[in-house]
């Protein structure tokens, strides 16, 4: 076991148990004009990437432009608002 200083725990990437997935935990951390990627072989979801971006969008508010990336392994999120 270890105690980590605040600063430390903020930078871990975690998220609780229940229902929600790695990548809607953070895309919930991103802030604005901030992008993440995600890879086609980390992504083992039912649904597409876009499906859980954009069903967060419309129950958060927040805005997100999204497309695949351009050697078409994977897919890019960018917060607007």
């Amino acid at each position: 076991m270890k105690i980590l200083k605040k600063e430390e725990a903020l930078a871990l990437s975690y998220h609780s148990k229940g229902r929600k997935s790695v990548l809607r935990t953070m895309i919930e951390r991103l802030e604005i004009d901030e992008a993440l990627t995600v890879n086609t072989s980390e992504w083992k979801g039912i649904h597409s990437p876009y499906y859980v971006v954009n069903y967060y969008a419309k129950t958060s508010g927040r805005t997100f432009s999204q497309g695949r990336l351009a050697d078409n392994k994977g897919w890019v999120f960018v917060r607007t608002s």
